[in-house]
């Protein structure tokens, strides 16, 4: 067998943020050489979880999501790896800094 091509993904979790944040990488997101997935997990302490997902070239360049999640609720199964990540995290620093 022969690779074709290797994908990558990148996720990032981020409890820190001014509101615009969120729309401001939406909006400015682009494609990235070898990038299929961009995820951005960001971390509220109020609110229900909400998402917003766009494709590059009808997905042939990739994709960026933009998820809005309360740490505690039921995370969708799309982001359960990362929610359990953040979790975790808020185990070992608390929650005082989320």
């Amino acid at each position: 067998m022969t690779v074709l091509s290797t994908l990558f993904s990148d996720d990032y979790i981020v409890w820190k943020y001014l509101p615009e944040d969120p729309d401001r990488i939406f909006n400015t997101a682009s494609h990235e050489a070898d990038l299929m997935s961009q995820r951005y997990l960001f971390l509220t302490s109020k609110g229900r979880y909400s998402t917003r997902k766009k494709s590059f070239m009808l997905g042939l360049r990739g994709f960026v999501e933009i998820h809005i999640y309360r740490l505690g609720g039921t995370a969708p199964s799309e982001i359960e790896d990362l929610a359990y990540l953040a979790g975790k995290a808020e185990e070992v620093v608390g929650s005082k800094h989320f």
